[in-house]
C-alpha cells in the first residue's frame, strides 16, 4: 500500500475518455461561446491537487488516432447547436474547435499523475467474472419479465454494449491502481458512459433511475463510479456518494 505517497489527499479521480475530450471541446465565436455541459472546472480543480491519474487504455482512447473519431463529432455537435451561413464559415469554425480541441486534450491529460508499472492483467479475470454474473442476471431478469422496469435501465443498457472491451480493460487498470493504493483511498472513476460505469440520471433532477453495474462495481472492487460533476459534489461540498 503506497497511500502516503499522495500526501494529505485520500481520493483518487481517474476521469474516464468521454469526461477528458468533452473538457477540451470549447467553441468560441462571434455568436456563442460553450462549453460542453458536463465539464465543470470544479472538476479540474481536484485534478490538480495531484489526485487525478491515468490509466494506458484510457490514454489510448484520447490518443491521436482517434482524430477522425472527434473530428466528425465535432462537426455534427456545431451543425446540431450552431447555424452558419455558409459551409465555408462552418469549415473555419471546425478546424479552429478542432485545434482548441487538440491543445486543451494534452492539457488535461498532463494534469493526472501516471500510474505506477501495475500488473493490469491480474486483475482482468474477476472484471470478465463480474461481467459473466451480470449477463446472467440479466437473464433473470428476462425471465421474470421484469427487465423493462426503470430501475434495470443500466443493466439493459450494459448487456445491449456487450461491453466493450475499453471498458472492462480501464476498470481492471484501476482496479489494480487501487489494490496498489491500499482501501483507505477512495477511488473514482470520472465517467458518462452510463451503461458500465456511472448510474442513468435523471436529466432534470440528476437522482438516480438505475445503478446495478455501478453498484455492482462498488460491491466488488469498491470503487466508486459517477459523473464528474457529481463526483465534484463528493470531494467539495462533502455529499454522500451516490444519492
Amino acid at each position: 500500500m503506497k497511500s502516503a505517497s499522495l500526501g494529505m489527499e485520500r481520493n483518487i479521480i481517474v476521469p474516464d475518455a468521454n469526461v477528458i475530450i468533452a473538457a477540451s471541446i470549447v467553441i468560441k465565436n462571434p455568436r456563442k461561446a460553450h462549453k460542453h455541459y458536463y465539464w465543470s472546472d470544479k472538476l479540474l480543480r481536484q485534478l490538480n491537487k495531484n489526485i487525478g491519474f491515468r490509466v494506458q487504455q484510457i490514454v489510448d482512447e484520447c490518443s491521436d488516432r482517434a482524430l477522425t473519431l472527434h473530428s466528425r463529432f465535432i462537426r455534427e455537435w456545431l451543425e446540431r447547436e450552431y447555424y452558419y451561413e455558409s459551409r465555408h464559415e462552418l469549415n473555419e469554425i471546425c478546424a479552429k474547435v478542432q485545434r482548441i480541441f487538440m491543445k486543451n486534450k494534452k492539457m488535461f491529460l498532463s494534469k493526472l499523475r501516471e500510474i505506477p508499472n501495475l500488473m493490469e492483467s491480474d486483475d482482468s479475470d474477476t472484471v470478465c467474472e463480474m461481467v459473466v454474473d451480470l449477463q446472467s442476471q440479466y437473464r433473470d431478469l428476462l425471465r421474470k419479465r421484469t427487465v423493462e422496469n426503470k430501475e434495470n435501465q443500466q443493466l439493459k443498457k450494459f448487456i445491449s454494449g456487450i461491453p466493450h472491451r475499453g471498458d472492462t480493460l480501464i476498470l481492471s487498470q484501476v482496479r489494480a491502481l487501487k489494490r496498489y493504493y491500499g482501501d483507505d483511498m477512495d477511488v473514482f472513476i470520472a465517467s458518462n458512459d452510463s451503461g458500465f460505469f456511472s448510474p442513468i440520471r435523471d436529466r432534470n433532477n440528476r437522482k438516480i433511475i438505475s445503478r446495478i453495474v455501478t453498484d455492482e462495481i462498488f460491491s466488488r472492487f469498491n470503487i466508486r463510479c459517477d459523473h464528474p460533476q457529481e463526483i465534484v459534489e463528493v470531494l467539495e461540498m462533502g455529499r454522500t456518494p451516490l444519492e
